[in-house]
């Protein structure tokens, strides 16, 4: 993954196993939303239990997160906000990060290390 800095958004692109780049793929308003969006995919990698469980497929079942502003860029793409913080990804992403989004770095580390959602 790289992280840039493009006009107020923070932007990351990929690269697969082929070596083609994704630009693109998620944009935050804000460094402490990257921060909260890398170490949930960490923590996915990290912990498969997790990502199939409580921090991904039981998050994804429950629909978008009560209090998130959530509206749709195009047929893929999904802006969230929450308290003027904002995040563009794609739909079945997003459903799951608006959850994550309402949780510190210090929650979902702890996630990860209890397996407690």
């Amino acid at each position: 993954m790289h992280l840039r800095d493009d006009d107020n958004w923070w932007v990351i692109d990929t690269i697969d196993d082929r070596g083609q780049r994704n630009n693109g793929v998620a944009k935050f308003s804000t460094f402490e939303l990257v921060e909260k969006y890398l170490t949930w995919r960490w923590v996915g990698l990290a912990r498969s239990d997790l990502a199939s469980g409580s921090l991904g497929v039981d998050l994804y079942k429950n629909g978008y997160a009560p209090g998130i502003e959530v509206s749709q860029v195009d047929e893929a793409w999904v802006k969230l906000c929450l308290h003027g913080d904002s995040t563009i990804l794609i739909v079945g992403t997003a459903t799951i990060f608006s959850h994550i989004m309402k949780k510190s770095v210090d929650e979902i580390e702890e996630i990860a290390r209890t397996g407690i959602g």
